[in-house]
């Protein structure tokens, strides 16, 4: 499949929210560290270590404590949306089977 080398894989999901994001939470998605090129070939780059005291942006994962890969993006507003949060890794082209864990975080 040819990908847009200029396009990462969550550009779609952020238009196609049309704006319409929780204003209190983030959602936060851990990865196996096995999936680390995976997760890479999306487009993420490892957060800077100079920079891994807050939390990553957009486009960026950090190390949790376990050596896990972490990637946080805003969260759909659900009370519109309606649905459950597993259902946005579709959405970031991030497999369910790569992850450990997703939640939602206050910001």
């Amino acid at each position: 499949m040819f990908r847009d080398s200029s396009k990462k894989s969550w550009d779609d999901f952020y238009e196609s929210y049309d704006g319409k994001f929780d204003e209190r939470n983030m959602l936060h998605i851990t990865i196996a560290p096995q999936f680390k090129a995976e997760l890479e070939s999306l487009g993420y780059k490892r957060q800077s270590l100079e920079e891994n005291w807050h939390k990553p942006i957009e486009g960026e994962y950090k190390l949790d404590e376990e050596g896990n890969l972490v990637v946080i993006h805003s969260c759909p507003d659900r009370e519109i949306f309606n649905v459950e949060i597993n259902e946005f890794l579709e959405d970031l082209s991030i497999n369910e089977d790569w992850t450990v864990n997703i939640a939602l975080s206050v910001m």
